[in-house]
């Protein structure tokens, strides 16, 4: 008989780090085999570097800080010409993702240069990183956009006259009765009934409700909520409440520096730091997704971009039959 060959030491680990790996994905893996990234300093360093790049999806603006943590204002090669620069020889691109292909490479101001005979049109205070706040409050027109967007998820908005300390409460809608949605469908609409109400308090300031908003809508889209749609989340997320608090706080802050709103988000994400030797053990995925779908809210978005549309199999067949009626040409 031979003898059974036995396996290296790097296999060993090679192989136990592909089991690890097969229940952390995309960030949470670099956070499991980077431990620096977990300390309250450099995770700081990185949700600022996210916030920074607003003009990219979240997952793409965290690729480019970890890419290049120095980086102040990136774009492709071609779009450096508007401002009459380009890429130089030695330049060292960064890639993101990019949908519909593979990935987009991107140039950081440092990696361009003038042309000769022209004059630099790139605005200086655009590569500025600032640590500090924002201090504008929300707009009307962006609070009332994410109001408009709250049917489209599924989600009733009431007012109370009193409320919560956070100005804001979200519950599955079978826990009250609540009137049916008015879901715009071109242009008509459907009554739909909604499957979470989110209440906010009647007398809180129009920042303080939109945070609020922000936070709620966090909880639910980090998984943190009874999944009450059709179609549900899959295998449910073990977290501690004290690593899902951590998440949604971290999601609403980013959420409201990316979009240069005030909130006092980032003074009780710095001072939950500042106790911490080392961050929650939490799912920076999940922030991330939670992030992107609430910036899919705020953005130009459709009734097939909602979950309403994505989580309801019947509410999905009544937004095609409402769209054929659309489309069918009028009998005479």
């Amino acid at each position: 008989m031979s003898a059974r060959r036995r396996k290296a030491p790097e296999q060993t680990l090679f192989a136990f780090a592909e089991e690890q790996d097969e229940r952390r994905k995309g960030v949470d893996a670099l956070f499991a085999s980077v431990p620096h990234f977990r300390t309250p300093a450099r995770f700081l360093d990185l949700l600022f570097g996210t916030a920074h790049f607003r003009a990219y999806a979240p997952y793409n603006a965290m690729l480019i800080h970890v890419q290049r943590p120095q980086a102040r204002y990136v774009l492709p090669a071609a779009r450096w010409g508007r401002y009459n620069r380009v890429v130089r020889r030695s330049a060292n691109p960064l890639v993101i993702l990019r949908p519909f292909s593979p990935v987009c490479y991107l140039y950081d101001l440092a990696d361009t240069r003038v042309q000769p005979g022209r004059a630099d049109r790139f605005p200086p205070h655009w590569a500025e990183r600032p640590e500090d706040d924002p201090v504008a409050d929300v707009s009307p027109v962006l609070l009332n956009r994410l109001f408009g967007r709250l049917p489209l998820w599924g989600v009733a908005h009431e007012t109370v006259p009193t409320g919560p300390a956070s100005a804001g409460r979200l519950f599955v809608a079978d826990a009250a009765p609540v009137p049916d949605l008015d879901v715009k469908i071109g242009a008509t609409s459907v009554a739909w009934p909604p499957v979470y109400v989110l209440q906010t308090r009647e007398s809180a300031p129009n920042t303080d409700i939109f945070t609020a908003l922000v936070h709620e809508l966090a909880r639910l889209f980090c998984r943190h909520v009874r999944c009450a749609y059709e179609k549900g989340w899959g295998a449910g997320r073990e977290q501690t409440e004290s690593a899902e608090s951590f998440e949604t706080l971290v999601a609403t802050w980013l959420v409201c520096r990316r979009q240069q709103v005030a909130s006092a988000a980032y003074a009780d994400l710095r001072d939950r730091l500042s106790a911490l030797d080392e961050i929650p053990d939490i799912s920076f995925d999940a922030v991330l997704d939670a992030v992107a779908e609430i910036e899919t809210m705020l953005g130009d978005c459709t009734v097939e971009d909602g979950f309403l549309y994505r989580h309801s199999p019947s509410f999905a067949a009544q937004v095609r039959v409402t769209r054929d009626l659309q489309r069918r040409p009028p009998a005479f």
